[in-house]
């Protein structure tokens, strides 16, 4: 996999409402995934494939027609549950949302994940968590937020490498 990211950001906000917004973004030379639903479809399913190698194990992810569910491999605790993706396809982008339904690591169901690809003259890939309810205490700023920026850096790398390959 490519060591550096070009132009690689991350950033991290709390709404009014209390909830996390959470963005990481980073340039490609060339559009990974076409603009169409399978190119949504594509980017969502590479995103959870890297979340369980990132976890190396101890977490599953297993999505399914209802949804997508974050698992403690071996306990049967759900940590996060994600509803059915939502495709969305425009002139310029495609975006994969997955609407968070709650688990062990919310505080409560609402806010989303999105991963998505811009096309243009700077094509972009990027990751959000938007109106997202931790759970309260030190949980997410120690490990959830380092997991996810982690998270991140590795599906762009990885689809970065597959479209070298």
């Amino acid at each position: 996999m490519p060591a550096e990211l070009e132009g690689f950001r991350s950033s991290e906000s709390r709404a009014h409402d209390g909830s996390i917004e959470t963005e990481q973004r980073v340039f490609i030379p060339k559009p990974v995934v076409s603009l169409t639903e399978d190119g949504g479809r594509a980017l969502g399913r590479r995103y959870w494939l890297e979340v369980a190698r990132v976890a190396r194990g101890l977490v599953r992810a297993r999505a399914s027609d209802d949804g997508v569910e974050i698992d403690l491999a071996g306990v049967g605790l759900t940590l996060l549950s994600l509803g059915p993706e939502e495709i969305t396809v425009e002139s310029d982008r495609v975006t994969c949302r997955y609407p968070i339904r709650g688990g062990a690591l919310s505080g409560a169901a609402g806010g989303e994940l999105v991963v998505a690809q811009i096309d243009g003259d700077s094509p972009e890939l990027f990751v959000a968590v938007n109106g997202f309810f931790a759970r309260r205490g030190l949980l997410y700023r120690q490990l959830q937020r380092r997991l996810h920026v982690s998270v991140s850096r590795r599906y762009f790398r990885s689809l970065l490498a597959e479209d070298r390959a």
